[in-house]
């Protein structure tokens, strides 16, 4: 690595002037004074520093400000009418639930499990007496559905045996 080595302002004048070229001007320092608050006043260039901050930061905010605008019209433009038709199409589809629901109130008749029936209003007796007359009637409507069944299937078998004594085997 090399090591950087620097010269003072008078030596380097004198190397210009051996040269013939003109010496640097040493810049002023800036003088700073004391106001009678104790504040430091800004110099041109620091305050033409802080403008310059200023203006980056007020042209991002303008950006940002206008990149919301732009998202917001893109929202307004597909997002809203969207939800308009959503809106349209959940209230539509609430209306047409709570018809259905009354249409199917209207179908039923008699009362329901909320309401005291005749049933409620009888003893035990006469309820255990309905419920076997049921059971019963139940029973026997399962005996002749098996006994129809049962003589399908014997007039099935024996239908399809006299066929297959008919059968006969050519090669």
């Amino acid at each position: 690595m090399a090591t950087a080595e620097s010269i003072s302002l008078e030596e380097t004048n004198k190397i210009r002037i051996s040269l013939g070229l003109a010496p640097l001007k040493p810049a002023p320092e800036p003088t700073r004074l004391v106001d009678e608050d104790g504040n430091v006043p800004l110099t041109a260039d620091d305050e033409e520093r802080r403008a310059v901050e200023n203006l980056k930061n007020l042209r991002t905010e303008q950006a940002k400000i206008a990149e919301q605008d732009a998202l917001r019209q893109r929202i307004q433009k597909y997002v809203y009418p969207d939800i308009f038709l959503l809106n349209q199409l959940i209230l539509f589809t609430v209306v047409n639930r709570a018809r259905d629901r009354r249409a199917l109130n209207e179908k039923l008749s008699g009362p329901t499990l909320g309401e005291p029936g005749e049933e409620e209003k009888e003893d035990l007796k006469s309820w255990i007496k309905r419920t076997k007359k049921r059971q019963r009637e139940l029973a026997e409507r399962k005996s002749r559905e098996f006994k129809s069944q049962d003589q399908q299937s014997q007039e099935e078998y024996t239908s399809g045996r006299g066929n297959f004594g008919k059968l006969e085997m050519t090669f």
